[in-house]
């Protein structure tokens, strides 16, 4: 990876991969092969193949990937579909899928989330107006918030299993963790709870266990 370059899409073009240190996409990229690059930013729209690894990433057009992981940031402010990504920080105000998993340490959505299997963080913090769907979630915290006065459900989830629990708005088939706060606008089937549980009269369980 010595002295690696800047590669600037404006038109159209397409890239069997390789190894940079900053890639912007204004145009239309079509990757064939794996990426490695720095910094790579999409204006435009980005069409990936294969992998691609990189320090930190900005999406403000679309780009629809297969694996992607990123070690520092992902900003997604348009539309990014991806089979599976693994990043520490990502930050949601557009739309980002994953069609099996989506692993980070920190996300932060105010747009909307979705993943066909498991999403994993230490930290999630969704406060949107729009829905967020995952199959199941997990981590260390959640925290959930829907606009002031709207009862529209903001996050969806078979299982949500966290420490720490303080959610609104949300729906979910098992809600799991050491301490449990249901706010107002929450439908749960069931709650397992090991420390505490805390629920607004808005807010509806089907079954809670002390275990």
């Amino acid at each position: 990876m010595s002295d690696p370059g800047k590669l600037s899409i404006v038109g159209e073009s397409s890239l069997p991969g390789g190894i940079y240190g900053q890639v912007k996409v204004v145009g239309t990229l079509f990757l064939s092969g794996k990426l490695e690059s720095q910094e790579l930013k999409v204006v435009g729209t980005l069409d990936s193949e294969d992998d691609i690894f990189c320090s930190g990433m900005n999406v403000l057009g679309t780009a629809k990937l297969r694996n992607l992981k990123v070690r520092n940031y992902l900003h997604v402010v348009g539309t990014t579909t991806v089979q599976e990504i693994n990043a520490e920080k990502v930050s949601v105000s557009g739309e980002l899928t994953a069609e099996d998993k989506i692993e980070c340490g920190h996300l932060e959505v105010k747009g909307l989330v979705r993943a066909g299997n498991f999403l994993g963080a230490d930290t999630l913090s969704i406060k949107s107006r729009y829905t967020s769907r995952v199959k199941d979630a997990g981590g260390k915290e959640i925290r959930v918030r829907g606009r002031l006065f709207s009862k529209k459900i903001v996050f969806s989830a078979g299982t949500v299993e966290f420490d720490t629990i303080d959610i609104e708005n949300t729906k979910a088939s098992v809600v799991r963790g050491k301490h449990v706060t249901l706010g107002k606008n929450c439908s749960v089937d069931l709650v397992e709870y090991s420390d505490t549980l805390e629920r607004h009269p808005g807010a509806r369980i089907g079954t809670s266990v002390k275990i």
